[in-house]
């Protein structure tokens, strides 16, 4: 276990081009390190297990304090939060647990331990965006790829691109890359064989789609909110442009306030409240 714990680790630090502490990668080496810490300390396989991804988890909290970006938009690590989904995973059939393998409506939410309280979604793909397009593709070798090919196909990813994967697996090469290019990237991998498995992504789409399906949710939110604060029989006073909802009744001041999903004004107590914005 902790062999494997170690072979992965530093397979995916060779993996990328340019290593970045605070990802999915600091999140793997604590639980590689850990494992080693404890190797001689308990001979219970799931005592082993838990100790290590309880202490992964406490990794992936301090994600936001090693990579700055993270901290300002108030997250932990996806990446480093999706190896833990898999971990745990495993533990809970290692206890023989039901693992759910489907997606339910749940799949969808992120969990509150991986998103800080106000924090702001867009931050990170805005302060990310530098090269437009995802790529991926599996180079189906037809030539020998030598070490030092591999160097130089990186080095060349890395001049038009960048968050760079290349990883060499008996006959296959697997290629990640951020790119404004793609066909660069695609001609140059030709060179050592067919392609499969292409696939290109434009991010700035995708962050541009999920822009405003937050707008949309937010919207409804608070609409929902104002609903709600109407149907408590709560009373403010509503000021429209520069006009207060009033009306003088036998010398006895009555306030209106507009119901802000109807707009029909609807009479309030004489005491004035700021409806809170």
């Amino acid at each position: 276990m902790v062999d494997a714990y170690e072979k992965a680790v530093d397979s995916a630090y060779k993996a990328v081009m340019k290593p970045k502490e605070g990802t999915i990668l600091t999140v793997a080496r604590s639980g590689a390190e850990k494992a080693i810490e404890i190797l001689n300390q308990t001979d219970n396989i799931l005592e082993f297990v838990n100790t290590t991804i309880q202490h992964m988890h406490d990794t992936l909290d301090e994600t936001p304090e090693i990579l700055p970006v993270l901290k300002k938009a108030g997250v932990v690590d996806s990446g480093g939060a999706g190896l833990l989904t898999v971990l745990e995973g495993a533990y809970d059939a290692l206890l023989g647990k039901e693992v759910k393998t489907s997606l339910g409506e749940d799949s969808t939410k992120v969990a509150s331990a991986d998103i800080r309280r106000g924090a702001d979604m867009d931050v990170v793909a805005d302060a990310e965006i530098k090269y437009g397009y995802c790529t991926e593709f599996i180079i189906l070798l037809e030539k020998e790829f030598t070490y030092e090919d591999e160097k130089e196909f990186k080095a060349y990813l890395e001049s038009i691109g960048d968050s760079i994967v290349c990883v060499t697996d008996d006959e296959i090469v697997k290629i990640h890359v951020h790119t404004n290019d793609p066909g660069l990237a695609i001609q140059k991998a030709l060179t050592f064989g067919q392609l499969s498995r292409m696939k290109i992504d434009n991010m700035r789409e995708e962050h541009n789609e999920r822009v405003i399906k937050n707008s949309e949710a937010l919207a409804a939110k608070q609409k929902i909110e104002s609903e709600n604060y109407v149907n408590n029989g709560e009373t403010a006073s509503i000021v429209d442009d520069e006009n207060i909802y009033s009306e003088d009744d036998n010398e006895e001041k009555i306030d209106f306030i507009a119901d802000p999903t109807k707009g029909s004004p609807i009479k309030s107590s004489n005491e004035k409240k700021e409806i809170p914005h």
